[in-house]
């Protein structure tokens, strides 16, 4: 099996997770507080990198936002991870929370995470927290997951 780098995209919060053989290896997300900038675009592409280049992955899957709320920043990043998915000689593939959804048959975000740690248990912690803090931050971790997953 490959090693599979799902991410959860976006300009201030993205979460990442790497799935090596169809085990769960590491996940996290990731804050970029800083104002919009070009640079600010290379700087999550450059963290997505480490992320590709530590695991040695051979695919990267991204959930990208809805259209709507897909402006050029998201675009920028985009264009930015492709271009570290090329020089690595990864693929690339991109979904959307309602791909996800519709992939492991939720009816609504809660319900996708809980499908989650069904899965993987480690994350119930993570899951506990996300849903006391009724906080969306965690959630980007858990689409980042559910997107490696999406690639098999």
């Amino acid at each position: 099996m490959a090693t599979v780098l799902g991410v959860s995209l976006g300009t201030t919060t993205v979460g990442v997770a790497v799935l090596q053989d169809g085990e769960l290896a590491n996940w996290a997300t990731h804050s970029f507080r800083e104002t919009w900038s070009k640079k600010k675009a290379e700087i999550i592409a450059s963290r997505i990198e480490r992320y590709i280049y530590q695991y040695g992955a051979s695919a990267v899957v991204i959930k990208l936002p809805p259209k709507s709320h897909h402006p050029e920043t998201v675009q920028s990043v985009l264009d930015e991870v492709t271009k570290a998915c090329e020089r690595h000689g990864c693929g690339i593939k991109t979904c959307t929370k309602k791909d996800l959804k519709l992939f492991v048959g939720a009816r609504n975000t809660a319900h996708m995470m809980r499908i989650v740690i069904e899965h993987f248990p480690a994350l119930v912690p993570t899951y506990e927290s996300a849903m006391r803090q009724k906080n969306q931050y965690h959630e980007k971790a858990f689409q980042a997951i559910l997107a490696s997953c999406f690639h098999q």
